[in-house]
């Protein structure tokens, strides 16, 4: 129950953050160390995520947009940093939508738009990292 409830708000914060991201009529670029936390390996079509995991009994979590486009491939969290890795499944576009949640409380979400082409990750587009508790951050 308590893992659907889970669902139920990681679904809803991708929602909001789809109809947040479409708002506005003009796309702001990300600062250069914006983007620091994921990379993909052009070579072997591989996106990785790295996100600091730094805040007691908070964990990261992910929905994947279109789970017939892209899938998990790894994850582990080591030495303060959650690492996840992702493969193409098939050629289209989907969302991946990280939260930093603990029990229902979500402090920061993540959102990237990945395209997937010829059995590879071809584009990742971050759109946007999003501070939960209201704080600015610097």
């Amino acid at each position: 129950m308590r893992r659907n409830k889970l669902l139920v708000l990681l679904m809803i914060l991708t929602c909001a953050l789809t109809l947040l991201a479409g708002c506005g009529g003009q796309k702001n670029e990300p600062a250069a160390d914006e983007n620091s936390w994921f990379e993909l390996d052009s070579e072997t079509g591989i996106l990785t995520v790295r996100i600091p995991d730094e805040t007691p009994d908070f964990e990261w979590y992910f929905v994947v947009g279109d789970e017939k486009v892209i899938e998990l491939l790894t994850q582990e969290t080591t030495d303060d940093t959650y690492v996840a890795s992702f493969r193409a499944l098939e050629d289209g576009e989907s969302q991946l939508t990280f939260s930093y949640v603990k029990n229902d409380e979500v402090i920061e979400a993540r959102l990237l738009e990945v395209r997937c082409e010829g059995g590879n990750v071809a584009e990742v587009i971050n759109d946007g990292i999003v501070d939960m508790t209201g704080e600015d951050e610097e």
